[in-house]
């Protein structure tokens, strides 16, 4: 069995904590047996993640695109809600950054 489950990394030296969401596996017993070395997902907080995936998720809303199709591509419109706009500033990106 599998799932996704958010790991907490420690913050390292100037590294500050961070989060990921990984494919976690578990053996028979139910014990986790291991996860993916690298997340699906990170950021430096939760709602970090929510926006990742919520970035993610408008691909749905677009076109396929076939490798070899094309030169450049553009990025989709996001529409944030009011209280993301507050998290993440106007254009979806924390105002930290």
């Amino acid at each position: 069995m599998w799932n996704h489950r958010i790991i907490k990394h420690s913050a390292e030296g100037e590294k500050p904590e961070w989060y990921g969401i990984y494919e976690v596996f578990y053996n028979e017993d139910g014990a986790i047996a291991l996860t993916t070395e690298d997340p699906e997902v990170s950021g430096e907080s939760i709602d970090d993640l929510k926006l990742g995936l919520k970035l993610i998720n408008s691909a749905f809303k677009e076109d396929v695109l076939v490798e070899g199709e094309f030169e450049r591509i553009g990025f989709p419109e996001l529409e944030l809600t009011s209280e993301e706009k507050e998290i993440f500033g106007e254009n979806g990106f924390s105002p930290e950054t």
